[in-house]
């Protein structure tokens, strides 16, 4: 049973190797983190970059950026979250957001974290599709 489940989480690990590169299009904002943001060793907690990444892609939303995802994205079903930590940020670091939607399939938002010039996170959130979100 344990190895049937390690092979599946090894099967969902494919998506991010193929991360797409941010496009020019990519909706982006800036996030200051806070210190309520960090965990005990002051880093950035890793729920923090799932919020920016929701926060960004509702705002892209509200501004008509996306084909597909129409309305808060928070109020569609999430089928899959799978998000890759290339470094690490504190607080008072500035941090860019992009987002941007796959736009060869429906539902489907890419995010990319950076500091600097120095990408530190990316995402990929899957919805279960519908043409409206449910709020």
């Amino acid at each position: 049973m344990l190895n049937q489940l390690y092979q599946g989480a090894n099967e969902r690990k494919q998506i991010l190797p193929s991360f797409p590169e941010r496009p020019s299009n990519a909706f982006t904002r800036d996030f200051r983190v806070n210190h309520s943001d960090t965990d005990m060793l002051y880093h950035t907690n890793q729920s923090v970059y799932i919020k920016y990444f929701m926060d960004t892609a509702a705002e892209a939303a509200k501004l008509g950026h996306f084909k597909y995802v129409l309305g808060d994205p928070l109020g569609y079903r999430s089928k899959v979250i799978e998000c890759r930590y290339l470094g690490e940020s504190v607080a008072g670091d500035v941090l860019s957001v992009s987002v941007w939607e796959n736009t060869m399939k429906k539902g489907e938002l890419f995010c990319e974290i950076n500091l600097g010039n120095n990408k530190i996170w990316i995402g990929i959130i899957e919805f279960y599709f519908q043409l409206d979100p449910k709020l």
